[in-house]
This record gives C-alpha cells, structure tokens and sequence, in this order.
C-alpha cells in the first residue's frame, strides 16, 4: 500500500461523474476524519482537482512501514530503504484515547516512483529488502521494481481505456448473466492494503457466451485501478471469475463513485466490517446467518436487463502479473457513500493513516477494446 500526503491522496481520488457538492463532500469527510485524531499544529489542508490516470505515477508515497528507516549510500546517492527492524505486530488500531500513532499520518516519502526505481534498483542493500518485503504499492517494493511479467508483459492491467476508440458492439462475450445468490463469505486479509471476499465454488456463477465461471472472491481499490478517458473513480471492484475447466480468469470491474447521500452497500459494508484488519490474523466472528449478496456491487441494468460493459485482453494487477485474464469493465458506475470510501482508505491504512492501493496504468500496446453486448 502507499500511504500518500492529504493534498495528493484527495488529488488521487477525483472521478468521472464528481460534481462540485460531491467534491467537497469527499473532502469533508477525509479532511474531518483525519483530523480529528490531530493536534491543531498537525490539522493538514487537502485539494481536490482533476487528475488523469497517468498522474498517479507521479504521487509521492512510502511504504507503510516508512516510519523506521536507515540511510545507506547507492552509487554514490544516499537514499532510504525500509528498516527490517520494523516492528510488523505493533497494533495498527488506534489507542483507547482514540490517537493513532502520528508518526505514520502524513509522511511524505522523499522520492516519487520514478526515482526511487532507479535508485533501488542499483542498491544492494534495497535488493535484500526488496526480498524481505515482497512487494507493495509504494517504496522499495513499489510497482517501478515488480520483476517478471509485471515488467516485461505486453498485455499488462490496469489500462485508460480511450472510450472513443473501442469498437462498438463486437465483444464476443456476448451478455453477461450475473446468476449470484446471497450466501455466507469467508472473509481474509491477504495483506497489500486489502481485503478479500471469498465465496464457496459452484454458489455464484458468471455466465457467458459457452462459458460458465465461478465467483472465486471479491475485493477493492482506490482509486480506481482502471481510468475512463483519463480519469479515475474514488474506488474500483473487482468481482473476480475462474473457468472450472481452463483456470483462465474473467475479471469483472466497476467504478465505484461517491456521494454523501449514498446508503450503505452490503457488500462494502461487510467486507469492512468483517475483514481482519491485518495479514494472517484469524478471521473475525461472523454472525451464523449472515449472507452476502454479490449482486449488490452490480449497477442496476436497462430496461432489457442488459449492462453494457468493455472488454479487453489483459493481467491481474499483482504480482505475478500473469496474463491469462479477461477483463469485463461495466460503463454505469456504482454509486457508494462519501463514508465507505473514507472507511476503505483507513483499512488500507491499517487505521492509523489513508493509504492507496492500485497499480499505475500500463500501456495498451495495440491491444483490442470492445465494447458490449
């Protein structure tokens, strides 16, 4: 995850369809429930403007583990690397006095990605940490160092999709038949600043034209992973589908938008509710008769029960980064409340700061964009 500064993490956060009341309504809320653990000396201003997809290359961010750190010098330049003295099993929530640890609110990382690729890249040190940590959204292990097919891959997610140059009605997945029943979720925290839904096989099923897939987990991104026209929405579903036979993946993903007025949505709400709030912590009591429907993260459909959505070839947008996905981007967004957006970055923030978690765009390379049914 990247934890970001207030001004860029709200500039992060501009969608599509934002009026000026639902602008500051986010902002508001952010700037409200960020500051309310703060002394007046700490109270940050945020600015919400336009941003394009590409922009969140150019954030400034950390790792969330950014408050311990050690100088080292790499070819002459000295820059920072993560500590491996960080204490990982510190408790992240806030304390009884309701005061987060300050020292992970707001701290700006001293490098964007672009340089800290290049400057982790020829440290011999930051490659032991690279090792260490895995990978993450921002920091020494942040997407500039994903090795493998996160880097040499041409079909690579997320993209902009240029919504004036797909080909209109020629996806060949024909209409998507959501056949989604409530049921009872086992719900995990598999670190990287989100959480995961998971549902039993053969219950919820995406039907398309000659396949049948399953509903394997659902999860969540903000900002948007994907960008329309160069703009991306406050948070991103991923309604993630595997063919029983090929193992091939089919990726549903709706822009989720923000509005105060919005109520709350089921499954938002017991994803945040119920997840743990950190990785390899058992799961959190679940009422027996609890039942989570996946069609709640849908868009309502026209008239004729038809959801127009746009189809392309691409990757998860994880390491490993494999390319065997197809990816079903519905048009209508999904409207959410201002609060669940708020509530999403603090889980990705572990509660103690606002944090991101969506990989920078990649390059179309030519690939094909349809648009269906």
């Amino acid at each position: 995850m990247a934890s970001v500064g207030m001004s860029s993490l709200m500039t992060s956060l501009n969608g599509v369809a934002y009026s000026s009341s639902t602008r500051a309504s986010l902002q508001h809320s952010i700037t409200a429930r960020s500051t309310n653990n703060l002394d007046s000396s700490q109270k940050l201003k945020s600015d919400l403007r336009p941003i394009h997809g590409s922009d969140i290359l150019k954030l400034p961010f950390t790792t969330h583990h950014s408050h311990n750190y050690r100088r080292v010098k790499c070819h002459k330049m000295q820059t920072k690397c993560s500590s491996s003295e960080t204490n990982h099993d510190a408790d992240p929530r806030p304390s009884k006095s309701g005061s987060p640890s300050i020292r992970l609110i707001n701290r700006r990382a001293t490098m964007v990605a672009s340089f800290g690729a290049l400057a982790f890249g020829s440290c011999s040190c930051c490659e032991a940490v690279l090792a260490a940590e895995d990978w993450s959204y921002g920091g020494p292990s942040g997407p500039p160092t994903w090795t493998g097919t996160c880097a040499t891959g041409a079909k690579q997610s997320p993209i902009d999709v240029n919504m004036r140059k797909i080909t209109l009605g020629q996806a060949t997945l024909g209409e998507l038949v959501f056949d989604y029943k409530p049921s009872t979720p086992t719900f995990t925290n598999p670190g990287h600043g989100t959480m995961e839904v998971d549902f039993p096989e053969g219950i919820n099923k995406l039907r398309l034209k000659g396949r049948e897939l399953n509903l394997v987990q659902f999860h969540f991104h903000t900002p948007s992973e994907h960008a329309y026209d160069g703009l991306r929405f406050p948070m991103e579903a991923h309604l993630v589908h595997q063919d029983a036979a090929s193992k091939a993946f089919a990726v549903v993903g709706i822009m989720l938008d923000a509005t105060p007025k919005a109520k709350p949505n089921e499954a938002l709400a017991a994803a945040l509710q119920y997840s743990p709030l950190k990785k390899g912590k058992p799961p959190l009591t679940v009422p027996k008769d609890l039942r989570v429907t996946p069609a709640s993260l849908l868009p309502s459909a026209t008239q004729n029960n038809i959801r127009r959505y746009v189809h392309y070839s691409g990757s998860l947008t994880t390491p490993p980064c494999q390319e065997s996905v197809d990816w079903i981007l519905l048009e209508t967004p999904l409207t959410v409340s201002t609060n669940e957006v708020v509530e999403f970055l603090k889980f990705v923030g572990n509660d103690q700061t606002l944090a991101l978690n969506a990989r920078p765009i990649q390059p179309v390379n030519g690939r094909p964009i349809s648009q269906g049914p």
